[in-house]
C-alpha cells in the first residue's frame, strides 16, 4: 500500500514538474537567480529510494529513506514562505555541481532519463539539471555510477535531510495533494 501511495505521489509530483519547458527554464525566480545559475534540478535513485526535484516558482520535492528505515519520507516545499530553504537548496546544488565539475562529465544514456513504468523500476540513478543555458542529463545503473555522481548523490541526500529537518511540516491529505496539482494547472 505504501509503495502504491508513494508511486501515486511521485507521479503527481512528476506531473507538477512536467511544465518545465524551455521558456520556463530561462525564467528563474528572483530568490534563486541571485544565488545560483541552476534553473532546474532533479536527481532520483530508483526505485523509490531518493529524489530531489526543484525548479523556479514550483514546489520542491525532497524524498529520502531515513537511516534505518525502509520507508521513504517525502516532503513538498512550497515556494511561498520558504525563501531561505529554496536559496539554500539552489546555492548548495550550485556549489556541488561546481565542486564536482559535473557539467564537464560526459552524459551517459541521456535518452533513458525519461523511462517510465517497469523500466523505471530498475535500480538506477537519474540526474538532470539546467544550468545557465545548458542541460545535462544522465542515467546510470546502480552498478556503474561514477565516483563524482556518487558524491553528488551523497551531497544531495545530506542536503535533503538538512532542509527537511529545518522546515516546518504539514501532513497533506490525498485531497490536499490533488489540490496542489489543480493549483499547478490553474483549475
Amino acid at each position: 500500500m505504501t509503495k502504491i501511495l508513494l508511486t501515486l505521489l511521485m507521479g503527481l509530483l512528476s506531473f507538477l514538474f512536467s511544465g518545465c519547458d524551455k521558456q520556463r527554464q530561462q525564467t528563474v525566480n528572483e530568490n534563486a537567480q541571485s544565488v545560483s545559475q541552476i534553473t532546474w534540478f532533479e536527481i532520483e535513485m530508483s526505485p523509490h529510494e531518493f529524489r530531489i526535484g526543484i525548479g523556479p516558482d514550483k514546489p520542491a520535492l525532497l524524498a529520502y529513506k531515513p537511516d534505518g528505515s525502509d520507508r521513504c519520507q517525502t516532503s513538498v516545499l512550497l515556494p511561498e514562505g520558504n525563501k531561505e530553504n529554496f536559496a539554500l537548496i539552489f546555492r548548495s546544488l550550485d556549489s556541488l555541481l561546481t565542486k564536482l565539475d559535473i557539467m564537464n562529465l560526459p552524459q551517459h544514456e541521456p535518452d533513458k532519463f525519461f523511462l517510465t513504468g517497469a523500466e523505471r523500476e530498475e535500480p538506477a540513478i537519474y540526474v538532470r539539471f539546467v544550468r545557465g543555458n545548458q542541460t545535462w542529463q544522465s542515467r546510470f545503473s546502480t552498478n556503474e555510477i561514477p565516483p563524482k555522481i556518487q558524491e553528488l548523490y551523497a551531497g544531495c541526500r545530506d542536503l535533503a535531510v538538512a532542509v527537511c529537518e529545518r522546515s516546518s511540516k504539514k501532513q497533506l491529505s490525498p485531497q490536499e495533494a490533488l489540490d496542489l496539482k489543480d493549483k499547478r494547472i490553474g483549475k
